[in-house]
C-alpha cells in the first residue's frame, strides 16, 4: 500500500482537493490464482455495490490462454463498514464478468458454465443465500439480463447463434428469439422506451412486443473495428443513452474502443473523452462519471473525468499505477477500482481494489 501512497503525493490530481489519497483495499482473488499465467483470472471484469457491499468481478471463461476456464469462479463482496472481504458463494461458472439488479435482486448472467452446455445459467441473491437457475436451453453464454414489461430477458450466445430468451415467470420457462446473422447477443439496452440489443458483428436489434427487428442506423461511428462491434457498460444520462463500443480479443472479452451516446431520436454521437481509453461509466445523480487510462512513461494513469451535459468534462481523479483500472464504482461516497490487465500484457497488480476517499472534497 505504500508504494501507491508515494506514487499519489507526486501524481494525484484532483478537481477539489490536492490531498486526497487512493489506497489499496486488498487483493482477494491473490489465494486462488496466484502467479504466472493465473493473474489474468484476477480481473475485475465488474464492481457492483449492492446492500452496502461491493461485488467482484473476476475468472476468465475464455478457451485460450492465458489462464483458460477458470471456473468454477468465488463470488466475493467487500464490507467497508467492517473493512473485510468475504468469499460467499462459489459458481459453477468460468467468470463473473456482470451483476445485474432485476427487481431489487442482486444477478450474476451465466458467463460460460462448467457444466453441460445443455442448459445455461444464471445467479440470483435470495434471503437464504446464491441460488443457481439453470434453465435457460442451449444457452452456453448468459451475457447480459435485463427486466423489462414484467418480464426478464437474456442475451445468449448458443452453438446456433445469438438468441434472447424472454419468461414471464421469473425465469422457470423461457422463449427464445434468434438474432439473425449474429454469432453471440451481447447486451440488453432500453432506448426511448424500446428494448434493444447488442450483438457481435455491430448488429442490432428492437423488441416489437413478439419477436425483434433489426434496427438501422450506425451506433459507434467514426470507431475502428466496425465488423467486430458491441456495446457494452451503457448506462442511461439524462434521456441519452451512453456506451462504449467494443471488439473482443479472444473469445468472450472486449477492448474498447470509444465513448458514444445516442439521443431518443436515435441519432448518435461519438464523444471525446480528453484524449483517455475509457473503460467504464458510471452515473451518479445528475453527474456521468467516465474511467479511463492514457501510458504514462512506464507506468499507466488513471483518470476519472465528469460531465453534467455531455459537453463539459472535468478531471475528477488521477493516479499513475503499474496497469490500468478495467472498472470502477461508488459506495457510501468513496470511489473503488478494479484493476485488470490484457491477455497479453500481464500484470502481478492484476485484481487489486483501490479506493479513493472523495467524502470530503467539497461538492463531491
Amino acid at each position: 500500500m505504500g508504494g501507491y501512497q508515494e506514487l499519489v503525493a507526486l501524481d494525484m490530481l484532483t478537481a477539489n482537493d490536492k490531498t486526497a489519497a487512493v489506497e489499496l483495499v486488498g487483493e482477494p482473488l491473490k489465494e486462488r490464482y496466484p502467479s504466472g499465467d493465473a493473474v489474468f483470472a484476477r480481473n475485475i471484469w465488474s464492481l457492483q455495490s449492492f446492500g452496502g457491499k461491493l461485488y467482484i468481478g473476476n475468472g476468465n471463461s475464455n478457451n485460450k490462454g492465458p489462464a483458460p476456464n477458470a471456473g468454477p469462479v468465488d463470488v466475493w463482496y467487500y464490507e467497508p463498514v467492517s473493512n473485510r472481504f468475504v468469499k460467499e458463494y462459489t459458481a459453477p461458472d468460468q467468470q463473473i464478468d456482470i451483476f445485474r439488479v432485476l427487481g431489487g435482486q442482486l444477478v450474476i448472467p451465466g458467463h460460460d458454465p462448467t457444466e453441460s452446455w445443455l442448459q445455461g445459467n444464471f445467479y440470483r441473491l435470495a434471503t437464504t443465500g446464491w441460488e443457481k437457475v439453470r434453465t435457460l436451453t442451449g444457452g452456453i453464454h448468459n451475457y447480459d439480463m435485463i427486466a423489462f414489461d414484467n418480464q426478464i430477458f437474456a442475451a445468449l450466445g448458443t452453438v446456433l447463434g445469438g438468441v434472447i430468451a424472454r419468461s414471464g415467470d421469473d425465469g422457470q420457462t423461457w422463449k427464445e428469439f434468434f438474432a439473425l446473422g449474429s454469432f453471440r447477443a451481447r447486451s440488453l439496452f432500453t432506448l426511448n422506451g424500446a428494448l434493444c440489443l447488442s450483438t457481435s458483428g455491430n448488429k442490432f436489434y428492437e423488441y416489437t412486443g413478439d419477436g425483434f427487428r433489426s434496427m438501422p442506423g450506425a451506433f459507434f461511428p467514426g470507431a475502428t473495428h466496425l465488423d467486430d462491434l458491441f456495446m457494452v457498460r451503457h448506462v442511461t444520462f439524462q434521456g441519452r443513452l451512453v456506451y462504449l463500443g467494443a471488439y473482443p480479443p479472444i473469445d468472450h472479452n472486449w477492448i474498447p474502443v470509444g465513448m458514444f451516446a445516442a439521443n431518443a431520436a436515435g441519432a448518435t454521437q461519438a464523444l471525446e473523452a480528453d484524449g483517455m481509453l475509457v473503460r467504464d461509466l458510471r452515473v451518479n445523480g445528475d453527474t456521468l462519471f467516465a474511467l479511463g487510462s492514457q501510458a504514462s512513461s512506464n507506468q499507466v494513469l488513471i483518470r476519472v473525468l465528469s460531465t453534467t451535459d455531455l459537453v463539459a468534462w472535468q478531471e475528477v481523479v488521477s493516479f499513475a499505477a503499474p496497469t490500468f483500472a478495467r472498472s470502477f464504482e461508488i459506495l457510501n461516497g468513496d470511489f473503488y477500482f478494479g484493476f485488470g490487465c490484457e491477455a497479453d500484457d500481464l500484470s502481478a497488480a492484476t485484481g487489486q481494489i483501490l479506493r479513493w476517499h472523495r467524502g470530503a472534497v467539497q461538492g463531491m
